[in-house]
């Protein structure tokens, strides 16, 4: 395992999917964001996790899912994860998903992700989590589903968040994710799968850039970067951030 995929290493059979890691699968940002991409058409294209499929977690997604959708949306959706992510169930209908290890396949063979932040409801604070930092980290462009305002957020930081491409705009008329921020979302993704390679190469001059900005952060944070490292005692995961870190 790597700590990153840089984006000009990537091969080339990545065009058309993209990858969207629900981590907790309650909320319309989740499993309601899951049912929208599946309604319309587009789980073929998408590399998803899912952790919902038993009874106490089906009754905690059914007002985020249409009733006449309900049994056949359960009956294809898998529980899975696509990688080796370590999942712990902490409850009913609670799970703890934890991010690392990953497998850096998931950026190289899909084109861009849709990242599911771990709050709906608008901040701040903002809680910008790993999932949106994988992203930043392994060169893919990506759009948010998450608190309105994060991408403001990410934006005051100096990152580019992308939105010069999108179809539609981030909504901001709300306090929190609702289904029509999903209609927006899926819009995008469509606009997203139907891009040139003139523009996606330009998307791919913005990865290349927002990691940079990263890698900025984390060098005027190095020394608390190095404290957490004493945390990790996994000796492979380890040296693996180690080599990768600059």
């Amino acid at each position: 395992m790597i700590f990153f995929q840089k984006y000009l290493d990537k091969p080339t059979n990545h065009k058309g999917t993209f990858l969207f890691l629900t981590g907790k699968p309650i909320g319309y940002h989740r499993v309601g964001l899951l049912y929208k991409i599946w309604k319309n058409a587009l789980i073929d294209h998408c590399y998803y996790s899912f952790f919902g499929n038993t009874d106490e977690f089906r009754e905690a997604c059914y007002p985020f899912i249409d009733i006449a959708d309900r049994q056949r949306f359960f009956a294809e959706i898998k529980n899975q994860s696509p990688d080796s992510i370590e999942v712990e169930h902490t409850g009913p209908v609670s799970i703890h998903y934890l991010g690392i290890p990953y497998q850096t396949f998931l950026y190289e063979y899909t084109q861009f992700s849709v990242v599911s932040e771990t709050h709906g409801w608008r901040g701040p604070p903002y809680n910008v989590t790993e999932k949106t930092w994988r992203a930043i980290l392994n060169c893919h462009p990506f759009i948010l589903a998450g608190q309105p305002g994060m991408v403001d957020y990410l934006e005051s930081m100096g990152f580019n968040c992308y939105r010069s491409f999108l179809k539609i705009d981030y909504l901001y008329d709300s306090n929190e994710w609702t289904h029509d921020d999903n209609q927006q979302l899926i819009a995008n993704i469509n606009h997203w799968l139907g891009m040139t390679e003139e523009e996606w190469t330009e998307l791919q001059k913005i990865a290349i850039k927002n990691q940079s900005i990263f890698f900025t952060y984390l060098q005027k944070n190095k020394d608390v970067f190095e404290k957490i490292l004493t945390t990790i005692n996994d000796v492979k995961i380890k040296n693996s951030i180690l080599a990768n870190r600059w």
